[in-house]
């Protein structure tokens, strides 16, 4: 007697493809809110005053730099950074902005900050105004930060401080 074993697998198939293109999409949409990891660790904040920067524990005086520049400083934490296809988060963390401060004495300090909807370094225009007033800040990196880049906008922007520096 001989006994025949046959399984159809044409069901199943369609099952476990059905299965795998739903855990596909679950996987795409639970990244599509979450952010970035965080490497590293916070060792502070970066704080602009009239008369000094503080950067973590240390300040420093205006007199005491001689350049501060911003590179990539437009990463917003929650910003949507991935296409949409991507098995990585798809939400910034903030935290792919540089900053360098260059003192007079040749010291190099760099660090990376965040940046939140609430604290973009444009809301920030006056102190970076006088910083270029002071010339630490050039005019093309203080109309980056200010993400002032029509002409027109340019020539407004570089009126209204002209102004101010006479009056």
């Amino acid at each position: 007697m001989k006994i025949d074993y046959e399984f159809d697998f044409n069901g199943w198939i369609t099952i476990l493809v059905i299965i795998w293109f739903l855990y596909i999409v679950g996987i795409l949409i639970s990244n599509f809110f979450l952010h970035e990891s965080e490497n590293g660790k916070y060792s502070g904040k970066l704080t602009f005053w009239e008369d000094r920067i503080q950067v973590g524990n240390n300040e420093y005086n205006l007199e005491q730099i001689n350049k501060i520049e911003f590179i990539g400083a437009y990463d917003i934490k929650g910003m949507f950074v991935n296409s949409i296809l991507e098995f990585s988060p798809h939400l910034s963390n903030g935290l792919d902005n540089q900053f360098f401060l260059i003192l007079k004495n040749g010291e190099k300090i760099k660090c990376n900050f965040l940046q939140t909807e609430s604290e973009k370094i444009e809301l920030f225009n006056e102190i970076f105004i006088h910083y270029h007033k002071k010339g630490i800040i050039s005019w093309l990196q203080l109309l980056e930060i200010l993400n002032i880049q029509d002409y027109d906008e340019i020539q407004k922007f570089k009126k209204e401080i002209t102004i101010a520096n006479i009056g």
